[in-house]
């Protein structure tokens, strides 16, 4: 085989990859990701603007220094799948998830439009709170 036709075959094994890549890419940009920050007593944003029907990754991360909740309706939607970085969290979903510092909570979900408010209901953190604006998708 010449220098010529192995850097040929060399090359097309490198189109098929870089297409294989770039499909990968495309699957894994479906969902909408979305990292809300809580950072000493606030919500980091504290508005997020996702579209309907799509599906939403959402990622809480608590980079303050106190211990935080994360409280929302959203976990009364169906088909939503929460994904805890340090086991099961303790409690119900309806009193919120408690959120150390550096730790974080990541759910997966679908939702149909509205609004979803979200909030940190520990006394004396009166004010942390937001909203999740779900838009219908917009017709052509």
């Amino acid at each position: 085989m010449s220098r010529a036709s192995t850097l040929a075959r060399g090359l097309g094994v490198v189109k098929c990859l870089t297409v294989l890549l770039l499909g990968l890419a495309a699957c894994a940009s479906e969902y909408q990701d979305v990292t809300i920050v809580i950072d000493d007593f606030r919500f980091s944003p504290a508005r997020v603007d996702v579209q309907a029907r799509q599906p939403l990754r959402l990622v809480v991360r608590n980079q303050g220094r106190e211990t935080h909740r994360f409280q929302s309706g959203l976990f009364a939607s169906p088909g939503v799948e929460v994904v805890w970085d340090s086991g099961k969290p303790a409690g119900s979903f309806e009193q919120g998830v408690s959120l150390a510092p550096g730790q974080r909570l990541e759910l997966d979900l679908t939702l149909p439009p509205g609004v979803y408010h979200f909030r940190c209901p520990i006394k004396g953190h009166r004010g942390m709170q937001g909203m999740i604006v779900v838009q219908a998708p917009t017709r052509t």
